[in-house]
């Protein structure tokens, strides 16, 4: 008990995305236990939706774009890649290891691990200062530092912190929540950095909500007050997924229970929260979220008796508009990346039954999909990241490992 069945949680990871994966706290929204509530100054409520710019439209058939897919494998004793981001140092993958060298997917105990790559080709596991059992599940840059998170007895999060990306020491804990059969284990699932010092999302896989809390140094936390992000008292937050700018951190949310919009919220110290909900275009569940040359939110909604499903991104306009574009039909479960170019798309069907298999789509300015005629498995996707012209996908020891993907 405490530990989710390692295809179980990924799973999870992939299907509901951002959105409402993974949760804890209880429904009545205090904080959980060991992590004081801070002060909070009064926050603008959500202001009249935003809407979209044009009417959306599925539009002409799209052209097809030349996309290379290289198989890079996984690394060695990996069990699990969940989430990763990308630098000048390289790539920055974290996740979970079979310890003892167990086979993939089937290993007991696994251990919490950290890999770098500077090509996404070759992986080098990094160094902790101690193994913990559970696994890894956000990285982040902060300033001049790397700050990761892991889980230790499915009750405590872990934090970590690395000058060089190779060496990590543990900075800090949290107890998050007791797991239990029913609910699946606490995790911390998103982390970002901003001027104000470092933001992160609590969550767990039942109907309950998400948590903001934030650090000036990585070490101690505290809950961002509930009301900050101008919901009604009976709806509560899904983080679906942070972004980190120059200026300040963005999450992007819903509230509970299928009544409020999706939302976009920026700060700069983690108390003081804008923002507003965007209207009856994004009423989506599974979201990404990508900052390119413009914000970009993926969505997918699966609607009516026959449960229709599509997915759908918000591109974001110079005056603070969204304009959406529906970009493929019977596909859900969307990733987004930026590589300085292009973004990258990829979504797939059916969670469990894996049909039909991922699907990718390129666009150079958020608007305009071109679709890439490429199988890239049919596996759970934990994570798409975006490097220098090339995204890398995370895959799955069933799906043959992870992919370099190339836009031409």
């Amino acid at each position: 008990m405490g530990r989710l069945a390692p295809l179980a949680r990924l799973a999870a990871v992939a299907l509901v995305a951002q959105a409402c994966s993974l949760r804890t706290f209880a429904e009545s929204g205090a904080p959980s236990a060991g992590l004081p509530e801070a002060s909070s100054s009064p926050v603008p409520t959500a202001g009249a939706a935003v809407e979209p710019t044009a009417a959306p439209s599925v539009g002409p058939p799209q052209p097809e774009v030349n996309v290379t897919v290289e198989d890079v494998g996984l690394p060695e004793g990996v069990d699990h890649m969940l989430s990763g981001m990308w630098d000048e140092r390289g790539w920055i993958v974290v996740g979970e290891a079979c310890r003892g060298g167990g086979e993939p997917l089937a290993c007991y105990p696994n251990e919490a691990a950290i890999w770098t790559s500077v090509d996404g080709r070759t992986w080098e596991r990094a160094e902790l200062a101690h193994a913990d059992s559970g696994w890894m599940s956000a990285v982040t840059r902060w300033g001049d530092a790397y700050y990761a998170v892991s889980h230790r007895r499915g009750i405590e999060a872990v934090f970590w912190r690395s000058t060089d990306t190779r060496r990590w020491e543990e900075v800090g804990s949290i107890n998050i929540g007791e797991p239990s059969d029913e609910d699946g284990s606490p995790v911390v699932e998103h982390l970002a950095g901003g001027p104000g010092g470092l933001v992160a999302t609590l969550s767990d896989l039942t109907d309950v909500p998400s948590r903001v809390i934030r650090s000036t140094d990585g070490s101690k936390w505290s809950a961002v007050d509930p009301n900050a992000f101008g919901y009604p008292d009976d709806f509560h937050l899904f983080a679906a997924d942070l972004v980190a700018t120059e200026s300040g951190v963005m999450v992007v949310a819903r509230c509970g229970r299928g009544y409020c919009s999706t939302g976009v919220w920026r700060t700069r110290d983690g108390i003081i929260w804008t923002g507003r909900g965007l209207g009856d275009i994004a009423r989506g569940d599974s979201t990404t979220v990508v900052l390119g040359d413009r914000l970009v939110i993926g969505q997918s909604r699966c609607s009516g008796e026959s449960e229709t499903c599509e997915i759908y991104v918000l591109a974001a306009n110079q005056d603070g508009t969204f304009r959406k574009v529906v970009v493929a039909p019977d596909v859900i479960r969307p990733e987004l990346a930026w590589t300085g170019d292009a973004y990258v798309l990829v979504g797939a069907g059916d969670p469990y039954e894996f049909d039909p298999p991922g699907q990718v789509w390129v666009s150079r300015d958020g608007l305009a999909w071109e679709v890439a005629r490429i199988d890239v498995g049919s596996c759970p996707i934990p994570d798409l990241i975006g490097g220098p012209s090339v995204a890398l996908l995370l895959g799955d020891a069933r799906c043959g490992g992870s992919y370099l993907l190339t836009p031409s």
